[in-house]
């Protein structure tokens, strides 16, 4: 089996890598043109920076991804959103997304972000509701991250 067929056969594909390293250029690149949703970690100014980049790829499945994509960032003041009411308030917000716009793929870039050390204990609960909401609708699940230790939950 290569690259490919695991790619095409797997419902939840994490990437990780160093910073700059192309991670959402892959994830973009696999979902092979189909419909998809990003949630991105990075507030708005910087995803569009990031996606820009990423548009200026001469990539044809890039191309024809980007040709139908919704995105989602994070509000600025998500945090205290986060402190006062954990994240079930997120993930009612990915559910909504997702039922809303009925995407093949949905990208979660640099999920990693949304965990600080001190919460790394949420991240497993976190997760465990992430794969039911990926059960409930027909989609892939593109998780992209940045390499190190306390990651590895994810």
């Amino acid at each position: 089996m290569n690259f490919d067929e695991i790619i095409t056969k797997s419902e939840i594909i994490l990437i990780e890598g160093g910073k700059k390293f192309g991670k959402l250029s892959l994830a973009l690149h696999k979902c092979n043109g189909k419909k998809t949703l990003i949630f991105s970690l990075y507030q708005k100014p910087i995803f569009l920076k990031r996606l820009s980049a990423v548009s200026n790829l001469k990539d044809e499945l890039i191309q024809k991804t980007l040709s139908q994509f919704k995105f989602l960032t994070l509000k600025e003041d998500w945090l205290e959103y986060k402190i006062k009411y954990g994240y079930d308030f997120l993930l009612e917000d990915i559910k909504r997304a997702i039922k809303e716009f009925e995407p093949k793929n949905v990208i979660f870039h640099r999920l990693d972000l949304i965990f600080s050390s001190h919460f790394n204990d949420n991240i497993s609960v976190f997760m465990e509701k992430l794969l039911k909401i990926k059960e409930e609708f027909e989609c892939k699940i593109f998780i992209t991250a940045f390499s190190n230790e306390e990651n590895d939950t994810i």
